[in-house]
């Protein structure tokens, strides 16, 4: 018995990649590391003069302070951390175009 294809029960081709979600994940990963970068002058803000000089930095580190730069190194992290992941899959999607 010899094997026949059908023409209509072949596979219908795939759309190509869109371009444009690719583009605004690796935007979105990019802002991400602007917030982490916001985040880390906030943490120094915090612990140092500021960037006003003559300033003086907080005399005692008090355990609200700690508790708050804690939450403030997590959100730092999981915001550079999103921004590593979205990049790499807007890039790796990119190229994926080429």
């Amino acid at each position: 018995m010899t094997e026949q294809t059908l023409s209509y029960a072949t596979p219908s081709p795939r759309p190509a990649a869109r371009l444009a979600p690719a583009v605004w994940i690796a935007i979105v990963g990019l802002a991400l590391i602007g917030f982490g970068g916001c985040f880390l002058i906030g943490i120094m803000m915090n612990v140092s003069s500021g960037f006003i000089p003559g300033n003086n930095p907080p005399a005692s580190m008090t355990p609200r302070l700690v508790i708050f730069l804690i939450v403030m190194y997590a959100a730092t992290l999981g915001c550079f951390g999103g921004a590593l992941l979205l990049v790499g899959k807007g890039v790796r999607a990119l190229f994926a175009m080429l």
